[in-house]
């Protein structure tokens, strides 16, 4: 599992920034930066078919962990994965990741070009007996000029997604498979001003 922000200090006349201008778009990007390739991008919708339930698997709705001792840092995203009894994901193997939407639109969970180190391997979570809980750091970095510590000054208008590939029980994974609306992803939300 991988979670994939920066913050600044906040001063008297910190404001969102979307609230003045439309999400980027990728030709926006030097805003951001680079990000590794993947699935999902700044500035866009998640662009897949997302379900709650898949093949007899859901995720419990997901609970915002606030972070100790740093209130406008970065939340842990907790959802666990029904039933438990996976032994590995899908074909299309789209890891557990928590993306940050506005208005639908990504503005968190991309990861910064560079960031992962050459070589780095992708593997799929480990699902412990009894135990297949996702948990998830919110994102290191975030898309555009948006950071955390204006996200927590306006909570209700931002929403973690955990998504993920549906598991298998069995182990099989049958090969590329394309993500549609016969295979989506499933996915937990939660705003981020809500309570456990």
């Amino acid at each position: 599992m991988r979670g994939v922000i920066a913050a600044v200090a906040r001063g008297a006349g910190s404001v969102d920034p979307s609230t003045t201008a439309a999400a980027p778009i990728p030709r926006d990007a030097p805003a951001w930066g680079p990000q590794e390739p993947g699935p999902f991008t700044c500035g866009r919708p998640i662009g897949y078919p997302t379900t709650e339930r898949y093949d007899g698997f859901g995720l419990s709705p997901l609970t915002i962990e606030h972070p100790a001792g740093a209130p406008d840092g970065r939340p842990t995203a907790v959802a666990t994965l029904t039933p438990s009894s996976p032994t590995g994901l899908n074909a299309t193997e789209v890891y557990p990741v928590l993306l940050v939407l506005r208005d639908g639109i990504v503005v968190g969970g991309p990861v910064q070009a560079g960031a992962r180190g050459p070589g780095r391997l992708l593997r799929s979570p480990t699902w412990g007996p009894g135990d297949q809980t996702v948990r998830d750091l919110a994102p290191a970095w975030l898309c555009g000029a948006v950071t955390w510590e204006q996200m927590w000054a306006h909570p209700g208008r931002y929403t973690p997604a955990l998504v993920m590939t549906p598991p298998t029980t069995d182990g099989n994974r049958p090969g590329s498979r394309a993500i549609d609306a016969s295979y989506p992803l499933l996915i937990s939300t939660a705003r981020l001003d809500a309570r456990p």
